[in-house]
């Protein structure tokens, strides 16, 4: 019996984000400093994204030199450690620079 409880309590159970939790559904837009990106929350907040797996002046470079640069995040919770990849479409076609979030500053 005990386990048929448990069992349904883990079915019905619905993912809940502790309220200081940032989603990527609650991103508006994006931008960047010389060495971090600055996430825009729909309710204004910004939040300053120190990347890491990535060298800071590919960062800086993918991110400014480019005509078209796009955020990709395959995650939807974001916390350290999460991946992320800056998709930017320069003369060469589109490139790639893969990184990794070290440090979340609110």
């Amino acid at each position: 019996m005990k386990h048929i409880l448990l069992s349904m309590l883990l079915l019905t159970a619905t993912p809940v984000f502790a309220s200081g939790t940032i989603t990527t559904g609650k991103i508006d837009k994006w931008g960047h400093t010389q060495d971090s990106l600055v996430l825009i929350m729909q309710s204004g907040k910004q939040v300053l994204i120190t990347p890491e797996k990535c060298s800071v002046q590919d960062f800086y470079r993918t991110v400014t030199e480019h005509e078209k640069v796009d955020l990709k995040i395959n995650a939807r919770v974001i916390e350290k450690n999460t991946p992320f990849t800056i998709v930017s479409k320069g003369s060469n076609g589109n490139e790639k620079l893969h990184c990794s979030i070290k440090e979340i500053t609110y």
